[in-house]
């Protein structure tokens, strides 16, 4: 049996592979199917109870009765006041008040630590 020699930036580079497949695995199990899952079913009026081969595909009808329902609208409207209205607020006083913090206490890296502590308890 004849042995394969393999060039040592080869194995460098099997080696880092070997360490990243298992993020790989992992992405594309919890994250990739999931995601390319939701937006085949997207596209049918599937019926989960029923099992998997019970799909009709109904094209963009789903997402034309989304924009009729109430609840959809509202809670649209709901997370667009919060994006633009809440949470620039929030990193503006949060900021303002590093600011303050870094600047008038004169205490050492412990006693910043723990008023951060304090803060986000």
């Amino acid at each position: 049996m004849k042995k394969i020699r393999l060039s040592k930036q080869l194995k460098i580079d099997l080696t880092g592979y070997a360490f990243i497949l298992p993020n790989i695995i992992g992405v594309c199990l919890f994250t990739l199917f999931p995601m390319i899952f939701s937006l085949i079913i997207s596209f049918t009026d599937w019926d989960y109870t029923k099992g998997i081969g019970n799909w009709n595909f109904i094209g963009l009808t789903n997402f034309a009765e989304m924009w009729q329902d109430e609840w959809f609208t509202s809670s649209l409207i709901n997370t667009i006041i919060f994006a633009v209205g809440v949470v620039p607020v929030t990193v503006f006083l949060a900021l303002i008040l590093a600011v303050i913090i870094d600047k008038y206490c004169v205490a050492r890296l412990p006693m910043r630590l723990a008023l951060f502590y304090a803060l986000y308890l």
